[in-house]
């Protein structure tokens, strides 16, 4: 309950307290922007665990199976998709939270670059950070979707 009013609250406004804890660097950025997109992983997380139907680790000790085992073969591929969720969202957020700050920081980056761009009125040059930025959240969503259906196995 805490986390989901820290994750509905405008982060941003944290910003002072990172930039006088890791000065005026892409450190700050890289903090604020982890905790911003560890919130739903987290709450995704919970919740996966806290729904997983009862019917199946009744199943899992009527086998006799271990902790490990029930973990590994009732529990995982119950929660999986949840967990996954929450890291896409995650990622998104993550991504997003680095170029805005990066943006209105200017701190360096691809928001400071796009930034740049965008005051010269170079069209081209902001184009080309958006269509690298979308080329890289598509990478990201491949890998978690691959990295799900390797664990759902």
């Amino acid at each position: 309950m805490l986390l989901a009013a820290l994750f509905s609250s405008p982060i941003i406004l944290a910003y002072p307290i990172f930039l006088v804890t890791f000065g005026r660097t892409s450190a700050a950025v890289i903090a604020l922007s982890s905790i911003f997109g560890l919130i739903p992983i987290i709450m995704n997380t919970k919740s996966a665990f806290q729904q997983v139907n009862p019917v199946l680790l009744e199943v899992g000790a009527s086998m006799n199976l271990s902790r490990r085992q029930m973990f590994r073969h009732i529990l995982l591929p119950a929660v999986a998709p949840t967990i996954f969720s929450g890291f896409r969202l995650g990622l998104t957020y993550i991504l997003k939270s680095v170029l805005g700050l990066e943006y209105v920081v200017q701190i360096g980056g691809v928001g400071m670059w796009l930034s740049d761009a965008a005051f010269r009125f170079e069209v081209g040059e902001v184009y080309a950070g958006l269509v690298g930025t979308i080329l890289l959240s598509v990478m990201f969503l491949y890998v978690i979707n691959r990295t799900e259906v390797l664990v759902r196995r």
